[in-house]
């Protein structure tokens, strides 16, 4: 792609299967491949360093985002600033690589649930997939029912759950 002629570089098809190939071939496409957001969901989730050539408003949505981090969690540099400030995004980036601390808003670095040794050791989550945050805050025998009882906490927005384990 890097030789290819200019409309080369702006037929998408072309660009995504260079893409498929090369996924740093990203940075020759067509500056208005570069804002498809199916082009630029192929690259960062082969290389989440292409989110270095994203348009602007592809490096502040979600989904693009997090794709990139789980594949590189250093691609959190990229981010806009809001996405630098979501929580899963963080934890995403920092399970991948604890490097990513440095890219992360700074007012998300004293959060306990982003520490690099508890954010990797998320026994509901593997590597690249999405993390589930759980803290059980009621575990005892249930009552008439021969199981355990359970009140949770879950996600980083603070779900309260309850139930009864067999």
């Amino acid at each position: 792609l890097q030789w290819a002629a200019g409309d080369m570089r702006a037929n998408r098809e072309v660009v995504l299967e260079a893409v498929r190939r090369n996924p740093k071939a990203v940075r020759w496409a067509h500056q208005d491949l570069l804002a498809d957001r199916e082009v630029m969901l192929e690259a960062v989730r082969r290389d989440g360093t292409a989110l270095q050539w994203a348009a602007e408003a592809l490096r502040a949505d979600r989904e693009v985002v997090l794709g990139a981090v789980r594949q590189d969690g250093k691609a959190l540099r990229w981010a806009e600033h809001e996405m630098r400030c979501d929580h899963e995004v963080a934890l995403e980036a920092v399970r991948q690589d604890s490097a990513a601390l440095q890219w992360m808003a700074k007012e998300l670095r004293g959060d306990m649930r982003l520490v690099p040794q508890r954010a990797n050791s998320n026994p509901f989550a593997a590597r690249g997939s999405e993390a589930l945050v759980c803290s059980v805050s009621e575990l005892s025998a249930a009552p008439n029912a021969g199981g355990l009882y359970f009140r949770a906490t879950v996600g980083l927005a603070g779900a309260e759950v309850e139930g009864t384990l067999p």
